[in-house]
């Protein structure tokens, strides 16, 4: 698991699939729509988007995920398989 030097971020969950459609994630700690998470990259910058809408695998859309479901986000540009998606604490919804 990737962290600063102060430790505050944890991991939302690792990226299983990309298609051209969609991004699948296997969510390790919940997050939901609204939130702000950090795609991290192999090589590089770490890219930050916000969760506009996320779906389960059957495409019913999800308000939270729940931790080792998995989810689809809309497609990641640069996103690879088993890359990290972490989330700053205190920076997501937590109701």
């Amino acid at each position: 698991e990737r962290e600063n030097q102060h430790g505050d971020y944890k991991v939302a969950g690792m990226v299983v699939e990309v298609s051209p459609q969609y991004t699948v994630v296997e969510v390790r700690n919940a997050f939901a729509v609204g939130d702000e998470l950090e795609l991290l990259p192999w090589a590089g910058n770490f890219t930050t988007f916000p969760v506009q809408v996320m779906r389960s695998l059957r495409g019913q859309e999800l308000v939270r995920s729940r931790p080792g479901t998995l989810v689809k986000l809309p497609v990641l540009a640069g996103a690879e398989a088993r890359q990290l998606l972490r989330f700053k604490m205190g920076s997501i919804c937590r109701s």
